[in-house]
């Protein structure tokens, strides 16, 4: 059998350059797509903040609602207690 001797070197920094200048190089990139996520999760969860705005608005309406039906029957003057 006869020896193979293989050297492989590879440089995955874009350019050759060190690997703080090719973060710097590559930051606008990662802040793009970060808020590209942002924005896509802020779109998915709308349609939830919708519904649930709208049933806090349908529960506060209906204690209002209550709330004014029992200090009208609270304040409703008995004949009791009118004087003729």
């Amino acid at each position: 059998m006869s020896r193979v001797t293989i050297d492989y070197s590879f440089d995955d920094t874009p350019g050759g350059r060190s690997p703080v200048r090719a973060s710097l190089a590559t930051a606008g990139d990662t802040l793009a797509k970060s808020v590209a996520a942002l924005v896509t999760a802020i779109v998915a969860a709308l349609p939830w903040l919708i519904v649930g705005a709208e049933r806090r608005a349908a529960g506060l309406a209906a204690r209002l609602w209550w709330a004014g039906r029992l200090s009208r029957r609270q304040c409703r003057p008995t004949q009791r207690f009118h004087r003729k």
